[in-house]
């Protein structure tokens, strides 16, 4: 008797599996197909058709030639032939695509684990030497992206990509029909490749000569504005071959594993990678090295790319005096060959970096923080140069185009032992990755001192996350003293660079500088030495610059960098059809000491800058004076931003900033020009459409139909972005004061509250918004009212105006600060205060409900505004009789004697207990209670009270000190002293408060944080915060 073979079994079976999904796959070749695939393969095929196949899947999986050719390998041992059988195909779905359920219980399910082990080691070695980065689409974060790896290759995704096979946004292009939709949501993707095209060499493989995308690509460059180029192809013909030469493009007859080949056979392995000398000359931070062990490959890139490591050898760009003194640094030159002037701000940084924090156990971050054009940045360097050279300090310096890896920095340490001082200038453009770094090194101990440079608006708008974080010290960059003013004189006699000051005498010349100490000192330079305000001085520069083309490049270039951020050479080859070859070639010469150009390390782009950023504010404001020269250069430059790019992104944010816009242009046409402009590349940026609608609900010619149609736009695009719930709020409230209906009215501030309701509780925005549409309603009642108003009207109003007193009451306690909430009670005061009409309502709500002791506080105060104190006690007094426990009207009872300094202490004390209960929760009456017992001298009793407030009460209750008040009124000025310092804030202690009373360096009022130490002498006023006193207006004795 036979015995059955199993392996034609398990065909067999196999086959029979197959005829199960015979309507999906072709069954032409059946029996051979059951023959390849393995039960495996079948099962995982079968799942896929069951579960649904996506259109045009399959393609899409077998899109990436080189990962292909890898699994072929893997998986079959041989290489991937072309076209590759169907079989092969099915069996790559079926390594690709299978069930992680059935994984779990079947480890052969799916790719088998040698293919898997395989493709992984093969990764492995490949991201030894490099790191493919996929972009697949315009609003990729393209710089972000390549600073996350040591040794990037962009992998611009064209036809799409494999990992967002399922992403609408961007469908697969897998067919001649598709083509034309080709370019949705990659319109910019295309463009960062026809920008590479200008300056790089193009090999295309595995396409066809006949491929549109290439055609494209070659048509629109033409053959004498590119390198040339290269197409691998077996199907040349001679033809071919002529036509495609005079394109400057040289064909290649051949298959892409022959190219491969041949390349790997002409280029030994030897020569793929770059070797490092061990030598400690030719990278002298090995000298500070305690061990023999050399830094690893990745720290050697990041010192070579992202830090510049401060030594006396370093090399340098040459520096002359006059480059220098007109704005343009070259780098470390000046500071090399000493240009700069000694400043006392660089003495303050050495002392506090390297004196007081020589080893630290963790990180420190130094601020040096001025205004634009105060000599930040050289300061810096010299103290960075000093610590370096002077006190053999690790010092590195962070290149602006770097990235910042918390890596490097403990291997650093672990090389060397010695405490790290990183200097960062422009700190505001990089909080994220200093962030990182600064949480790294405090999870590790890692003795980290960060200097920072920043201007002083741009570290209150950008940097809170730091300040909050990593408090610490912060030095002033100050205008020039009487000692540097004589150094920086000297210096310019000595480098012949007086100019008009040097027919002076040297107490004139003296005289001259203080009179503009308080000038930029850029700015002031420019002045003495050539006698003209500086803005003639760079409009005449401006003008000078020949040829035209020049001009408007100078111009290009200024209009990006006065944000702090450089042009991109791809910027500004869209815009003006320059390139940086042209650039070299015709324009280097005019602009030369004007302009400077950079190569970034991580995208290989080279970039363009002024010489300062305050000068290209000025050159932008000259030459571009009027609303409409404004808007169309605005408009020429956002034409060619790149929203990938991190500069570009920030240029194009600083540019469309709504409220900006409205107070800078006198009519909206320019604004809308340029919004529009912007929205045509970043049609899926919610913030331009958010800054569009700020920007028509500000102007005074504003639409509010467009600004809600544009907020609309924005929360379409991003549903939880606070801040355009917010400004779709504000829009509605703005709205509701200019309908007539009242319906539409009570419709939009409805819509209004349901949208601030679901902002956080922490919002100062969503507060003000509140309080603000509150008040809205008061002033349209207080308006409506008659002298004889109707019962029901009248109790409605005194019901709003209490919830507005309590709203804004809430809002003042959460955010004492806020302008925008003082501003708000100020309105609903004066609005109260004028208007007869409103105490008139209030007083009839008052005879109408007695027992309410809301309608007789507000008239008790409206009393008392007008002088008619002896009404207001009688009106509190009738509705204590009438309510004896009603913890409001005990509370105000309290608050009038105080106000109006009547009664005795005894009295005040005694309402106050009354204004709460224990246990309950109102503890703004235990807050009075609190402040009054310090006033009384009641010290201990006062600081357990604020002990009971602030374990007891929410978060959000009075977080911060309040400001003056009528309790604060009456205590006088305190003297104490410094017990203690800790990052921004120091505490006090004075003898009759058994507690230290906390303070912050912006409450100095006389003095400077830099001056207070332990044992400090001070004198200071008092307010109160949850905690207790707090220290303001102090003054250093």
């Amino acid at each position: 008797m036979t015995r059955p073979n199993p392996v034609s079994s398990n065909v067999q079976t196999r086959a029979e599996q197959l005829d199960t999904i015979a309507a999906v796959l072709p069954m032409n070749r059946r029996d051979m197909l059951a023959g390849i695939l393995t039960d495996e393969d079948v099962e995982t095929l079968r799942h896929l058709v069951n579960e649904g196949m996506g259109e045009n899947t399959l393609r899409a999986l077998t899109s990436d030639l080189a990962y292909l050719e890898a699994w072929s390998m893997a998986a079959t041992g041989r290489p991937l032939p072309f076209p590759a059988p169907e079989a092969l195909l099915l069996k790559f779905v079926a390594h690709h695509l299978w069930r992680p359920q059935q994984r779990e219980i079947d480890p052969d399910h799916g790719m088998p684990a040698e293919v898997e082990e395989e493709l992984r080691q093969q990764g492995e070695v490949t991201t030894k030497i490099q790191q493919i980065v996929p972009l697949v689409k315009d609003d990729e974060p393209i710089d972000e992206r390549l600073r996350e790896f040591a040794n990037p290759v962009p992998y611009l995704k064209l036809h799409g990509c494999l990992n967002h096979i399922h992403d609408a946004d961007i469908p697969p292009v897998l067919s001649r029909e598709v083509y034309s939709t080709y370019s949705k949501n990659r319109s910019r993707l295309f463009l960062r490749l026809q920008d590479m095209a200008f300056e790089h060499t193009f090999i295309f493989v595995g396409y066809r000569l006949d491929d549109s995308h290439i055609r494209d690509l070659i048509y629109n460059l033409g053959p004498g504005r590119r390198p040339r180029w290269y197409m691998v192809t077996p199907n040349a013909e001679a033809e071919d071959v002529a036509f495609w030469a005079t394109k400057n493009v040289e064909l290649i007859k051949g298959y892409f594993g022959e190219f491969m080949a041949t390349l790997d056979e002409a280029i030994p392995p030897l020569f793929r990678r770059l070797s490092h000398s061990a030598d400690v000359a030719d990278f002298p931070i090995r000298r500070l090295f305690k061990t023999h062990s050399l830094e690893s490959d990745a720290t050697n890139k990041s010192l070579r790319d992202d830090l510049t490591f401060i030594h006396a050898e370093m090399p340098f760009e040459p520096q002359t005096a006059e480059q220098f003194y007109s704005g343009y640094d070259t780098g470390w030159g000046a500071i090399v060959n000493r240009l700069d002037v000694r400043r006392q701000v660089e003495d303050d940084i050495l002392f506090k970096a390297v004196l007081e924090n020589d080893a630290p156990g963790g990180p420190v971050l130094l601020m040096a923080k001025g205004p634009a054009g105060a000599g930040k940045t050289i300061a810096l360097k010299r103290s960075a140069w000093e610590a370096a050279t002077a006190s053999n300090m690790l010092v590195v310096w962070f290149r602006p185009d770097g990235a910042l890896r918390p890596e490097v920095f403990s291997e650093l340490y672990e090389l060397t032992g010695k405490t790290i001082y990183l200097f960062v200038d422009d700190v505001g453009l990089h909080v994220h990755e200093l962030l990182a770094l600064l949480r790294h090194a405090r999870a590790a101990k890692l003795p980290l001192v960060v200097v920072g440079a920043e201007r002083d608006s741009d570290w209150n708008t950008y940097c809170d996350p730091l300040e909050s974080e990593f408090p610490g010290p912060e030095l002033k960059v100050r205008y020039l003293s009487r000692k540097e003013i004589d150094g920086l004189l000297d210096l310019l006699e000595k480098h012949k660079c007086l100019g008009l000051l040097s027919n002076e005498t040297r107490d004139e010349r003296i005289r001259r500088f203080e009179n503009v100490a308080e000038r930029q000192l850029l700015v002031a330079l420019h002045q003495l030495t050539q006698g003209r305000p500086f803005e003639d001085v760079l409009r005449l520069e401006h003008q000078r610059i020949s040829p035209e083309q020049a001009r408007q490049l100078y111009l290009d270039i200024a209009t990006m960098h006065q944000y702090k951020v450089s042009a991109r050479a791809g910027t500004i080859s869209r815009i003006s059809g320059i390139s940086f070859s042209d650039y070299q070639e015709k324009f280097f010469a005019p602009l030369q000491n004007i302009v400077r150009a950079e190569v970034d390390k991580y995208s290989r782009d080279y970039s363009y800058l002024t010489r300062h950023p305050r000068v290209a504010q000025l050159v932008f404001r000259q030459a571009c004076p009027s609303d409409d020269e404004k808007a169309d250069q605005f408009c020429r430059l956002i034409s060619g931003l790149d929203f990938g790019y991190s500069s570009d992104s920030k240029a194009l944010e600083q540019i469309t900033k709504g409220r900006a816009l409205a107070d800078t242009f006198a009519e909206p046409s320019p604004g809308r020009r340029i919004y529009e402009a912007a929205i045509s590349v970043a049609p899926n940026q919610a913030f331009l459409y958010q800054q569009w609608a700020l920007f028509e609900l500000h102007h005074p010619r504003g639409s509010l139909d467009e600004a809600e149609r544009r907020a609309n736009e924005a929360h379409a695009i991003d549903e939880k972005n606070t801040a355009v719930i917010h400004t779709q709020a504000e829009i509605d409230r703005i709205r509701a004061t200019k309908v007539d209906s009242p319906l539409l009215k009570d419709q939009l501030r409805r819509r209004a509250r349901e949208r601030l309701n679901s902002l956080s509780t922490s919002s100062r925005f969503a507060a003000s918004s509140q309080c603000k549409m509150l008040v809205d309603e008061i002033v349209e009642l207080n308006r409506e009212l008659s002298d004889d108003a109707q019962e029901h009207d009248a109790m409605f109003f005194a019901e709003k105006t209490r919830d507005a007193e309590s709203r804004i009451r809430l809002a003042l306690q959460q955010f004492p600060d806020d302008p925008d909430i003082i501003q708000i009670e100020a309105r609903y005061r004066e609005e109260m205060d004028q208007e007869d009409r409103a105490l008139r309502a209030l007083e009839k709500a008052l005879r109408l409900n007695p027992k309410g002791s809301g309608a007789a506080i507000r008239v008790a105060r409206i009393y008392r505004s007008r002088d008619r104190a002896g009404e207001a006690l009688k009106v509190l007094n009738e509705a204590l009789t009438n309510s004896p426990d009603d913890k409001a009207v005990h509370s105000e009872i309290a608050r009038h004697h105080v106000v109006e300094n009547a009664g005795d202490d005894d009295l005040i004390e005694s309402h106050l207990r009354r204004a709460y209960s224990t246990g309950d929760a109102n503890y703004e009456a235990r807050f009075d209670l609190a402040q009054f017992l310090f006033v009384r001298g009641e010290a201990a009793k006062a600081a357990s009270l604020f002990d009971e407030i602030d374990e007891k009460s929410p978060p959000t209750f009075r977080p911060v000190a309040n400001r003056e008040n009528h309790f604060t009124r009456r205590i006088s000025e305190q003297a104490g002293y410094v017990q203690s310092i800790s990052g921004h804030m120091f505490f006090i202690r004075i003898g009759s408060y058994p507690k230290e009373i906390l303070s912050h360096k912006s409450s100095i009022a006389r003095g400077e944080f830099e001056d207070v130490s332990i044992g400090t002498n001070v004198r200071f006023q008092v307010r109160f915060n949850r905690k207790g006193p707090v220290a303001v207006s102090v003054a250093i004795v």
